[in-house]
């Protein structure tokens, strides 16, 4: 028996309704990825979706809305450290409703110098203990290294550059490089004014006073002053 053409067209729309009950609610066929990234980048967080148009998209932070980010791609632009966290983007649309993953946003913090850190010009007799010191902040690990006019020195990566026993070679021009996945940044305030004598003074002799001490005298570089001092830094 022939099949009418009315219900013939009744049986296409019913097959063809079938599949388009999947398309309706949205799907996340990208999910956003988390990021890590330095202090000041420019950063984005995107998802990609499929269903019925039109799609609605509402970035979150930590579940609470973030005012206007309402696109498929949430761009941050001279990012901040109050910015990082974990984001996801909840997609809505006359169907349903779909929520991303979780994205964690890191902002990385590039080493800074501590402006009060006792890296500082420093004067001492010749064979005694000295050492510089540097504190720095930022996202670890941080590296360190110290450099004598302008050559790293080998080995001399921690906060601390000791001297077991200060010599005249050890006069020059120190800085300190610090360092990690942000950028780095380097110190230089320790210039080769200051004085090691060649020995301690004697405590007993009766000619020792205050003059005895190191001397914030400048004498040029490399040369021996009156008192038979070379120069290794300047007294802090």
């Amino acid at each position: 028996m022939p099949i009418k053409p009315k219900a013939l067209l009744l049986t296409c729309l019913i097959g063809l309704a079938v599949p388009m009950v999947g398309l309706a609610q949205p799907t996340i066929t990208t999910q956003p990825q988390s990021q890590a990234n330095a202090l000041g980048s420019t950063m984005t967080l995107s998802v990609e979706a499929a269903g019925v148009l039109p799609l609605v998209y509402q970035w979150r932070k930590t579940g609470v809305p973030v005012a206007g980010a309402t696109n498929a791609a949430l761009i941050f632009t001279n990012i901040q450290s109050p910015q990082a966290g974990n984001y996801t983007v909840a997609i809505t649309n006359v169907e349903g409703a779909v929520t991303s993953v979780v994205a964690t946003l890191t902002v990385l913090l590039p080493p800074s110098i501590v402006p009060s850190t006792s890296l500082q010009n420093k004067a001492a007799y010749v064979e005694t203990l000295a050492s510089f010191t540097v504190t720095a902040t930022g996202t670890a690990p941080l590296g360190i290294q110290w450099r004598l006019d302008g050559r790293e020195l080998p080995g001399q990566t921690n906060r601390i550059l000791t001297f077991n026993a200060v010599q005249p070679a050890d006069e020059g021009d120190y800085t300190v490089m610090v360092t990690n996945v942000a950028g780095a940044t380097a110190r230089n305030e320790i210039d080769p004014w200051a004085v090691a004598f060649d020995h301690q003074p004697d405590p007993g002799d009766h000619l020792h006073d205050e003059r005895d001490e190191p001397q914030s005298r400048r004498v040029r570089r490399g040369t021996w002053s009156s008192r038979n001092a070379s120069y290794v830094g300047e007294p802090g």
